[in-house]
């Protein structure tokens, strides 16, 4: 009884922790301003730290795959313009 409890509660801790990565939106597009942070990141360091800042909405990159590349971590993004070379990675919280 108390090993199916304890595997419940982990399994809720594991998708509870893991939510913010299933729910990215990838866009072409750019949002100037509003950075909180900027450096050179894989894209799931971009990600966890976006998830780690309360502030953070989303984040743009000028790169795909998984090598480094410059990342800015967003508290807005508002007014997105389109960029050929930018993608950026929207934060939906539950």
């Amino acid at each position: 009884m108390y090993i199916f409890a304890l595997v419940v509660l982990l399994l809720l801790f594991f998708f509870k922790v893991t939510e913010g990565f299933q729910i990215w939106n990838e866009t072409p597009l750019d949002y100037i301003g509003n950075d909180l942070e900027s450096g050179r990141y894989t894209l799931n360091d971009c990600k966890k730290r976006c998830i780690a800042k309360r502030t953070c909405k989303g984040f743009v990159t000028d790169y795909m795959g998984d090598g480094p590349g410059n990342c800015w971590l967003k508290s807005e993004l508002t007014q997105g313009v389109s960029a050929e070379n930018r993608w950026a990675y929207l934060l939906s919280r539950s």
